[in-house]
């Protein structure tokens, strides 16, 4: 058994074990207690020299990134769409559920009709782990949704959407979107 003496510092704990890591808490009364997290992302890429120096890798970099490494523009603008919805229905109608279930179901969409679902795994497992962590974190918003858009519409160099696939992304958005709103 083990024991440990905290003191009512407000900042949250995180302890890497090699059993996992773990985000210390304290309640309102002041009861400390620990918190499992399931999914961390190193979005720093190399370590810093400086452990003081806050990394300089945001989201939107690291889903540029790793778009990129995809090379594939044309789904990319239409990846880009389906986040910026995403971000847009979480500020109006819908809830955090509601968007993330909105945003993997178009995406879903997106890549079959592209056929480049496989091409995207890696990607998708990578911002899963982004928003997950963000969500632990209590940091999701659409900000989050934002900053994914940001990167997918960054590593495209600014290439347009083609209107043909427009026209294709929001047939197949609006039978999904409706469907979630219960309409």
């Amino acid at each position: 058994m083990c024991f440990m003496l905290t003191s009512a510092v407000s900042a949250d704990v995180l302890l890497i074990t090699d059993a996992g890591y773990w985000i210390s808490t304290v309640d309102p009364v002041g009861i400390p207690s620990w918190r499992q997290v399931e999914t961390v992302v190193d979005v720093r890429g190399e370590t810093p020299t400086n452990p003081d120096t806050p990394p300089t890798e945001t989201i939107s970099t690291s889903v540029e990134k790793w778009t990129r490494e995809v090379a594939d523009p044309t789904t990319a603008l239409g990846m880009a769409e389906v986040y910026r919805i995403g971000a847009e229905q979480l500020r109006g109608q819908l809830n955090d559920e509601q968007s993330l279930r909105l945003v993997s179901m178009l995406t879903d969409e997106v890549l079959k009709a592209q056929n480049a679902a496989d091409k995207w795994k890696a990607w998708r497992g990578k911002v899963t782990g982004v928003v997950t962590s963000e969500r632990q974190g209590g940091t999701f918003g659409p900000e989050t949704f934002d900053d994914i858009e940001k990167g997918l519409r960054n590593s495209t160099d600014g290439q347009a959407i083609n209107i043909d696939n427009l026209i294709r992304l929001l047939e197949l958005i609006l039978p999904i979107l409706l469907r979630i709103l219960g309409l």
